[in-house]
């Protein structure tokens, strides 16, 4: 039976240290001791027991080390050791006090957990990570658990739906008669057994905050701890879809009877007001010059292209001379390419007539 003692705790996977309980000297240690110190056994024999630990900590082990011997019982507790390369080591302690020929002797078993707390600290990182990207997510994200009843949701969120935290949190979706009405309710019931599903885009209004937006609704289904739950994404494209329905507008203006948009233009009606609200609609840089050259009308991405605004009635040489030799000649129709602010350009032109006065259209590419 001592035999196969010895042989226990020689290959023992933990290291083991018996310390002699009156001085603090290590008596005994097994082969992974030595393993974790990066000692050979007889210079682990000998040493103190705080010698195994970072000096600077080493009032703090010895009151531990008296702490296990009064307490004479099981005591488990996290440390460090320093190996003999002066390597840090995170080790958990299970320390246990007992009798050898009469001598008070105190066991150490070692198990070194170093790993496994990087593995924990990256992983503690990267959920501190991804909560703070669902909290900072310009969707609208919320979870609810296996009876529809929502445990968690972000800022957005409550800006999307125009609600407090307080009405939308512990709330139950599945009885809402907005998501009934939009069927979102039994999709949702799919989600929570396993499928996924989208939705949209959909013209919607809150339940709780009244606020109507043109969404995309995302179900994707999770396990947490067993249990079924779903995370569900809210898009608001309300703003995309505005922007959309203003381009279309103005691209059914500008490309009217089919024609090019230069030959939409000058079908256009003449007035300025009518002018300014279409072509600021219009991302390419525009600009209406007089037989002088001086701006007659021109878009609100011109006036960037150049870098000047309120430029109506002054020059176009004043803010762009090299255009001179191209426009020097009215010609009907112009293509050139020239440097504008700090870009070069392609230009398009033509020359068209009103009221018996000509007027060159350039349009920026």
């Amino acid at each position: 039976m001592k035999d196969l003692y010895k042989v226990a705790f020689e290959n023992a996977r933990d290291a083991i240290f018996w310390a002699d309980a009156s001085t603090g000297r290590i008596i005994n240690c097994n082969k992974a001791a030595e393993k974790l110190l990066g000692r050979k056994r007889n210079e682990i024999i000998g040493m103190h027991q705080t010698d195994v630990h970072p000096p600077k900590m080493k009032e703090y082990y010895a009151r531990m080390f008296r702490r296990h011997i009064r307490k004479r019982k099981v005591i488990d507790e996290e440390a460090e050791v320093i190996t003999k390369s002066g390597e840090i080591r995170i080790v958990h302690i299970s320390a246990s006090v007992f009798l050898i020929n009469k001598k008070k002797v105190i066991q150490g078993i070692f198990r070194d957990v170093t790993e496994k707390k990087k593995i924990a600290e990256k992983l503690e990182r990267a959920l501190k990570t991804k909560e703070e990207i669902i909290e900072k997510s310009p969707f609208g994200i919320y979870i609810v658990n296996e009876k529809g009843i929502v445990e968690y949701v972000n800022p957005a969120m409550l800006r999307i739906c125009g609600a407090p935290y307080k009405k939308f949190i512990g709330l139950n979706i599945l009885k809402l008669s907005t998501y009934k009405k939009i069927n979102l309710s039994k999709k949702i019931k799919e989600g929570l057994k396993g499928k996924s599903f989208k939705i949209g885009p959909i013209k919607y209004t809150s339940h709780l905050g009244r606020k109507t937006t043109i969404r995309n609704f995302i179900g994707i289904p999770i396990e947490e701890n067993g249990k079924r739950k779903l995370i569900m994404i809210i898009e608001d494209i309300t703003e995309l879809k505005e922007s959309e329905k203003r381009i279309r507008s103005a691209l059914q203006t500008l490309k009217a009877s089919n024609l090019s948009m230069l030959k939409t233009i000058e079908k256009l009606k003449k007035t300025k007001e009518f002018f300014e609200r279409i072509l600021n609609t219009i991302k390419l840089p525009i600009v209406v010059l007089d037989k002088n050259l001086d701006v007659k009308l021109c878009n609100k991405s011109f006036e960037e292209t150049i870098g000047h605004c309120e430029i109506v009635g002054k020059s176009i040489l004043k803010f762009a001379p090299n255009l001179r030799k191209f426009l020097k000649k009215i010609r009907r129709k112009l293509n050139f390419e020239a440097k504008l602010g700090k870009k070069s350009i392609k230009w398009r032109g033509r020359v068209f007539k009103e009221n018996k006065e000509k007027y060159i259209v350039l349009i920026g590419e």
